[in-house]
């Protein structure tokens, strides 16, 4: 028997004897959303690339420039473990609606980061007259940019118009930058993951439509053949009189997640171009 052959069996009986596992990332879409939001702070950067690289090979077969239906999918619900660590309204999880768009950008993640680290996000929020960002806790965007640092945290005063409802509300969202392959690697590729929730939830101008809650699970990916994979699920529960067809809440979702992705290429197409 080989020295490595014997060292993954004693590893294996060592692991057998003190009841330890050894946590492998999911390769099924629906469970690959909900694995990459529950483990967005683990300590485990390999877990998480490995994660996403799983998530790359899954939507490698979807053209992304394809028509919206053909990027858009139905993402199962988060679980209790799923949102285990941070602060959400006093809601049944049972409630959310979920809907996922991918799409293809002409720009690479370093791009993106320039976006991120923009504290007026309104340019590219097509349906949010103020999207305001703050950066929270120890946060430095330049040190993100550069990618010295991997996390960012962030708090986002929002105002969202659109044929459902207007409303004012603050989201928290989170982003890490995560590394596919070693560093110094040419074939090495960089994405960035990040989530968003509620803490409380939000009546309407109305006074009868409220956002009771709301999750979401972004990624940046940049591809081998260039340009990159842009992708959200979103987990929300909307409450409006009258509207009671769960497609009228994803349809509505879906439109304006994918417009935000064309005015995100927009904003950096002027910001960066000519480079």
């Amino acid at each position: 028997m080989s020295t490595w052959m014997r060292f993954l069996l004693a590893t294996a009986i060592a692991g057998s004897a003190t009841g330890c596992t050894i946590q492998e990332a999911p390769s099924e879409l629906s469970e690959l959303n909900r694995f990459l939001y529950r483990e967005w702070g683990s300590q485990d950067t390999e877990l998480l690339a490995a994660g996403l690289a799983n998530f790359d090979e899954v939507l490698a077969d979807v053209d992304l420039e394809g028509p919206l239906g053909d990027r858009s999918f139905l993402p199962t619900r988060l679980s209790e473990d799923d949102v285990r660590d941070h602060e959400r309204p006093d809601r049944p999880l049972e409630n959310l609606l979920g809907v996922s768009v991918a799409h293809l950008s002409p720009w690479a993640t370093g791009d993106h980061a320039q976006l991120i680290v923009t504290e007026d996000q309104t340019p590219v929020q097509p349906t949010a007259p103020r999207y305001q960002r703050t950066f929270t806790g120890d946060s430095d965007p330049e040190c993100f940019l550069s990618r010295s640092c991997t996390m960012l945290t962030t708090s986002n005063d929002i105002r969202r118009e659109n044929i459902l409802m207007s409303v004012d509300f603050t989201s928290f969202k989170d982003y890490r930058w995560v590394q596919l392959g070693d560093a110094g690697d040419d074939s090495s590729r960089w994405a960035i993951v990040s989530r968003s929730w509620f803490t409380e939830s939000f009546t309407a101008d109305s006074g009868n439509a409220v956002l009771w809650q709301s999750h979401t699970l972004d990624a940046w990916l940049d591809l081998p053949t260039g340009g990159l994979l842009r992708y959200q699920s979103s987990w929300s529960e909307t409450e409006i009189p009258g509207v009671t067809d769960p497609d009228v809440y994803r349809g509505t979702i879906r439109v304006s997640l994918d417009n935000t992705y064309e005015a995100e290429d927009d904003f950096l197409g002027e910001l960066l171009e000519p480079r």
